[in-house]
């Protein structure tokens, strides 16, 4: 398809500069609603204020340019590329991942990977796996800081990732100790009636890598609970045999509603 050009304006120059605004424009209203977490860890802010400030640069520099008319025709077609992700960046509202189609990653450690044998490290040699390996890299930078507060495990948005790890490593360190963690309630068709995952979303990167992480639960009135509600749960830890590998498991004393949080993710890092 083509377009000749009219009244001295280069359509090359003018449609560049309608993409660039609309990317511009899309970038700042995330930031100024604060939703920008919902696509991106936080660290990667500063990175898209730099592309903000290019993007203007860029768009000075081809204004001047835009009443040079040219004599060839444009090719528009090769524009439509552009044309979708800034119609879906402002058409659909951001979203969390909190659905019946996330994924449920198991945590596994550093030292529980490396154990498998080749042809498990291959299976399991995905993304997910890969950004565990990373998380738990860190985690072993940083040293252990945890410490129970009054013979309980409190998790909080600070250390859930922390707590999880060593959790998922020492099972039988913490079995029969109280855990307390606010976080939602989250399903699949492999569990059993009285069974959820209390989790929160971990990104490590951007919501492509975001991953489910949480602790299974077992409560008498479990399908009562609505997919993907808040709440603030207390119970005792135990430990249950999964693919012959021994996993953590709360069985819940208490549960109450509790307030969904403003930003959703936490982060390894």
């Amino acid at each position: 398809m083509k377009l000749r050009r009219f009244h001295r304006i280069n359509i090359d120059i003018f449609l560049r500069l309608v993409f660039l605004l609309g990317f511009t424009v899309f970038y700042l209203m995330t930031i100024k609603k604060n939703t920008v977490t919902n696509y991106v860890h936080p660290r990667i802010i500063p990175y898209i204020g730099f592309a903000i400030i290019s993007f203007i640069f860029i768009m000075l520099f081809m204004v001047k340019e835009l009443f040079k008319a040219r004599r060839k025709n444009t090719k528009i077609g090769r524009y439509i590329i552009f044309l979708f992700p800034v119609l879906t960046a402002f058409i659909f509202p951001p979203k969390t991942m909190i659905s019946e189609s996330a994924k449920l990653n198991k945590i596994t450690s550093k030292n529980i990977v490396e154990s498998k044998t080749d042809s498990e490290k291959e299976t399991e040699g995905s993304i997910s796996s890969e950004i565990f390996d990373i998380y738990s890299d860190i985690l072993d930078d940083e040293g252990n800081t945890l410490s129970l507060e009054d013979g309980r495990i409190i998790l909080d948005e600070d250390n859930f990732i922390k707590w999880i790890d060593e959790i998922y490593i020492n099972v039988d360190k913490y079995e029969g100790k109280t855990i307390e963690l606010t976080g939602f309630v989250f399903r699949n068709n492999e569990f059993k009636q009285s069974e959820f995952v209390m989790g929160r979303l971990m990104m490590v990167c951007c919501a492509a890598d975001t991953q489910v992480i949480g602790f299974l639960c077992n409560y008498d009135k479990a399908s009562e609970l609505e997919e993907g509600s808040w709440n603030k749960i207390s119970g005792i830890l135990k430990s249950i045999e999964d693919n012959e590998e021994k996993i953590p498991l709360i069985e819940i004393e208490s549960i109450e509603e509790a307030n969904r949080p403003e930003n959703e993710f936490i982060y390894p890092y």
